[in-house]
């Protein structure tokens, strides 16, 4: 019964996923980042035009490695960027939008001159990655984080888009709050594979399709803005700063992290930090303190699930039809836990015929079907009865059934 209704939910997500394909051109376009604007001052011992030659050099060399280092982290960097130097600096006019001198000076014996540059730290990840540099291990990371605050505004990042759109805004105070999160929850994952998909990012916000701006969604719905958004995990929940009291307050946090591709959790946190006054500037630095404590123990639980390699992994749901007696089901799903392609097998439901697991695998439900009929199960004849995505229906019967029910 369980598995009838799968069909209808992957029909709906499917119907919702055809009707958002034709904004995804839109979002190409809309969700690139922002270009990030540079000046830097540059010496050189030329004159004349090799000076501004070589100052266009330098600052496209330092340009690089600063984005780099945002991008990889500073100890990989350090790392990677003797082999990497010369092959991205050929081709940094994939990255470089525009670059810009201006008039030369001399003093004590150096030729001066400003250097204003322009970048786009998207196709400067694109070049990483063609490059192998930033892999396909990379994890990206979306925050579907409210915050509310005392005087009564409320930041939903992805609700508020079109609000701000086309007109000047005045920053409330719960988007500084906003702002103070992001930041932290960027030091906290910095330089550890995950990238954090930035939500301060006018364009980014805009590229959310208007199906999603909603601020109370399903966590379907945001399963699959996340899989819009090429999002690995996704950190969702609250956080709210509330009156205390004598002029207190303290910050309430309600966070979980989980994969985006089945919606399994990871970590969550439901605590509660002080702060000693209600004025914004206090509570912003205790908010600084208390997201730091919050978003590292996050950190610390995307790695283990990295290192163990439970991340992005399929939640297949796998029928056991034939009756067997309990004893019976406890010795095949021992069996079935030795399939290298099962991390993690779990009971889900129990009825008079059938018993329905579910597992964690990083294969399809396909695949996995192949694999059981490649396998000799001691003292059961397993056949596959019908196998899907996520699903997948075995008739098992005990060659030797157990006399214990």
């Amino acid at each position: 019964m369980l598995l009838k209704s799968i069909p209808g939910t992957i029909f709906r997500m499917s119907i919702k996923a055809l009707l958002l394909a034709p904004l995804i051109l839109l979002y190409s376009a809309s969700h690139a980042r922002e270009l990030t604007d540079m000046s830097l001052e540059i010496s050189s011992s030329k004159t004349g035009n090799e000076a501004k030659q070589e100052a266009f050099d330098q600052a496209t060399e330092e340009a690089t490695r600063r984005l780099t280092e945002e991008l990889l982290g500073p100890e990989r960097t350090t790392k990677v960027w003797p082999s990497l130097r010369s092959r991205i600096l050929k081709n940094s006019s994939r990255y470089v939008q525009f670059i810009k001198g201006s008039q030369l000076s001399e003093a004590a014996g150096q030729t001066k001159i400003q250097v204003q540059m322009r970048i786009s730290t998207d196709n400067l990840e694109t070049l990483l990655r063609e490059m192998g540099t930033l892999g396909s291990g990379t994890i990206r990371l979306l925050p579907l984080v409210s915050i509310s605050e005392p005087r009564g505004t409320r930041y939903v990042w992805w609700a508020d888009a079109v609000a701000e759109k086309g007109a000047e805004k005045n920053e409330t105070f719960a988007q500084e709050a906003f702002k103070k999160f992001f930041a932290s929850l960027s030091a906290k994952f910095k330089g550890k594979t995950v990238y954090i998909l930035d939500p301060t990012n006018t364009s980014f916000r805009m590229g959310i399709p208007a199906a999603y701006r909603s601020e109370g969604l399903r966590r379907e719905d945001q399963i699959l803005l996340a899989q819009y958004l090429k999002a690995d995990v996704v950190l969702s929940g609250k956080v709210e700063i509330l009156k205390g009291d004598g002029g207190a307050a303290k910050i309430n946090y309600d966070l979980q992290m989980w994969q985006s591709k089945a919606g399994r959790g990871l970590s969550e946190s439901q605590r509660s930090e002080p702060a000693a006054s209600d004025q914004p500037k206090a509570l912003l630095t205790a908010l600084d303190q208390a997201n730091d404590r919050v978003l590292a123990e996050f950190s610390g639980k995307l790695q283990e699930a990295i290192m163990a390699g439970s991340l992005n992994l399929n939640v297949i749901r796998i029928a056991v039809d034939g009756g067997l007696p309990y004893k019976n089901q406890l010795e095949f799903k021992k069996q079935l836990e030795t399939l290298r392609e099962i991390k993690i097998l779990r009971e889900r439901l129990f009825e008079p015929t059938r018993v329905t697991f579910e597992a964690e695998t990083n294969t399809s439900g396909t695949e996995l079907a192949k694999t059981v009929q490649k396998t000799k199960f001691p003292q059961y004849k397993v056949d596959v009865e019908g196998a899907q995505d996520n699903s997948l229906v075995l008739s098992v019967k005990a060659l030797t059934p157990s006399s214990a029910q």
